[in-house]
């Protein structure tokens, strides 16, 4: 994407920041998952009706996110796409390579496991906040009806995700760092 910042010191990139941050999730768990790098990679099928798009939704989360950087809100912000939810939580992780944090997340859902954290459901973002700033978020979603959800925190280390009290994934930042930073290069040998 291409565009003109006005002021650089209301940047927002996609990997968190500050241990201690409020991970939110931003858009609606649907737990579509066809078309997605979950079901190529892992079970190799290209198969399914790719994940809906609502424009209205889709509308509203973007205004939501231009609002809240305009006001200094983010910490950070991250889509989900490729690799759903458990992959932009890692990138957003990784992606912080001075000092690689990790995040702690806890979802209650019926929503399949596999399909909640690998789903690539349209019109969703991760977003971490300062706390003092959490409420505002929660306001300012409201005002967008935009469905968001504090659903973790940034910490140091680990990364973990929890899903109706149980633990479903567990990974080291620095071990899940290497593998996606090697990850063309072993496409590249074949």
């Amino acid at each position: 994407m291409l565009g003109i910042l006005d002021d650089v010191k209301k940047m927002v990139t996609a990997h968190f920041k500050n241990p201690g941050d409020i991970i939110f999730l931003a858009g609606e768990n649907k737990g579509e998952i066809g078309g997605s790098e979950y079901l190529q990679i892992v079970h190799h099928k290209v198969s399914g009706d790719c994940p809906s798009l609502g424009l209205p939704e889709e509308k509203n989360l973007q205004e939501f996110l231009v609002e809240a950087a305009e006001l200094g809100l983010l910490q950070s912000a991250h889509d989900i796409s490729e690799g759903g939810l458990a992959v932009a939580l890692a990138e957003s992780c990784i992606l912080n390579s001075e000092n690689r944090p990790g995040a702690i997340t806890e979802f209650s859902s019926p929503i399949r496991p596999d399909f909640l954290i690998f789903g690539e459901d349209q019109s969703r973002a991760i977003l971490s906040v300062k706390p003092e700033k959490a409420d505002e978020i929660r306001r300012l979603a409201e005002k967008y009806t935009v469905p968001t959800a504090a659903i973790g925190i940034v910490t140091k280390q680990p990364f973990q995700i929890y899903l109706n009290e149980r633990l479903i994934l567990e990974a080291d930042i620095n071990e899940l760092s290497k593998l996606y930073e090697s990850a063309i290069e072993e496409e590249m040998i074949l």
